[in-house]
């Protein structure tokens, strides 16, 4: 598969609604993947990505199986990394994400955030902090921070998580305590299990995830 990559005036100027041939928008701070085959201006999902090491490629091929089959879009960070301040990060990423509409076909009320370890640490984080973008957290291997589960009155309710669990993980009992914790704040859970350890979930695990998320998104 070749991936076509265009300078932004390009694919923003030329391509509104993204025809077959744009494939791939790639930015200083973050990469936008466009599914393959997408051609119709109709509103899609958008899955923000990220990575404990800024590795935006590497989130963008874990996804990019998903994104095809299912027609979404794709937005992995470069900025992101564990270990530094994520502030200005993530006041950079609301504004992406807030103006993307206006250059992509994508649906704001199918917007989740997922990512790896630290990346899916951030993730709840986001869920947390802007709870009217993020409707959907997909977690794979990494827990809520601890600053967060002390405020559970404040926590956003009746959202959407999938946990991608293994039972070789050295967070694997803090996610089913964080299971248990969304689940008594009226958030729908998805537990998909993997045996690996702390490493990122299988294809089929993301599939898996990918189908659950379609019913509940009722398409």
């Amino acid at each position: 598969m070749v991936r076509i990559i265009l300078s932004a005036f390009v694919i923003f100027c030329l391509c509104p609604f993204v025809p077959v041939e744009c494939r791939t928008v790639d930015q200083e701070q973050y990469i936008v993947y466009v599914p393959e085959g997408y051609s119709q201006p109709d509103p899609r999902p958008l899955i923000l990505v990220f990575s404990p090491g800024g590795d935006a490629s590497g989130m963008i091929t874990t996804w990019q199986p998903v994104a095809d089959r299912y027609a979404w879009f794709v937005l992995a960070s470069k900025q992101f990394r564990n270990n530094q301040d994520t502030a200005p990060i993530i006041t950079e990423l609301v504004e992406v994400v807030r103006k993307l509409p206006e250059q992509f076909p994508v649906d704001k009320t199918r917007v989740a955030a997922s990512g790896f370890s630290g990346g899916a640490m951030f993730s709840h984080s986001l869920s947390f902090m802007y709870p009217d973008i993020i409707s959907t957290v997909v977690a794979n291997t990494g827990k809520i921070d601890d600053i967060y589960i002390q405020r559970k009155a404040e926590y956003p309710k009746n959202k959407r998580v999938v946990f991608l669990a293994s039972p070789a993980d050295f967070r694997y009992d803090e996610m089913k305590r964080d299971r248990q914790l969304l689940t008594s704040l009226g958030w729908k859970t998805k537990w998909i299990e993997f045996p690996d350890g702390h490493t990122i979930a299988p294809e089929s695990s993301y599939m898996e995830a990918a189908a659950w998320l379609t019913e509940e998104w009722g398409e």
